[in-house]
């Protein structure tokens, strides 16, 4: 987790208060700042001098910003109209995901260093490949029962990272693919 400090015009949060309450101010690996609030469907973009770009309308709610390699498209995520996951490009804002099912309204996304989106509740981890989604690892059959998720993130080394509370503990899990030798 990076901390900026830096000093925020009046002009520009009298406008998050207007748009969309205190909220959350990513950052991405170009210095670009979003603005959005989980509970508001509008995402407000800048450039790294503060100075507004653009104002992003989503289907319902974000529940963050995510950006895979410095130089690659950021994108958001959150929940549509009917509940179900979406995920879109800021840059283009074309819906990359949308009308999902199997996941749970409560999710985590992260974008790995390959590219490849992974999505993942308290009980399932999913992959998106060319638009295709794939379940690739089950918590409870792999004796994993996690209560919340609180996170998740991509690792250097092309793992999955995962905060979660899982026995009463706040547990990082780290999720990697290896081949498995043949028998």
């Amino acid at each position: 987790i990076e901390e900026i400090v830096c000093e925020i015009p009046q002009e520009v949060t009298s406008e998050w208060d207007e748009q969309s309450g205190a909220g959350m101010l990513t950052r991405d690996y170009e210095g670009n700042f979003y603005h959005f609030s989980e509970w508001s469907n509008t995402i407000l973009c800048y450039d790294a001098m503060l100075q507004k770009q653009k104002t992003i309308t989503v289907p319902k709610f974000v529940y963050g910003i995510i950006q895979g390699n410095d130089g690659s498209t950021a994108y958001w995520y959150g929940c549509d109209t009917s509940n179900k996951p979406v995920v879109g490009s800021i840059t283009d804002e074309k819906i990359l995901l949308e009308k999902v099912e199997g996941i749970a309204t409560d999710y985590c996304a992260e974008i790995s260093k390959e590219g490849i989106l992974f999505l993942a509740d308290t009980q399932n981890v999913w992959r998106v490949e060319d638009g295709i989604l794939q379940k690739v690892f089950n918590f409870p059959e792999n004796g994993y029962i996690i209560r919340e998720m609180y996170g998740m993130e991509a690792g250097e080394e092309g793992e999955i990272l995962f905060l979660v509370k899982m026995d009463g503990h706040l547990t990082l899990l780290n999720m990697k693919e290896i081949e498995r030798p043949q028998e």
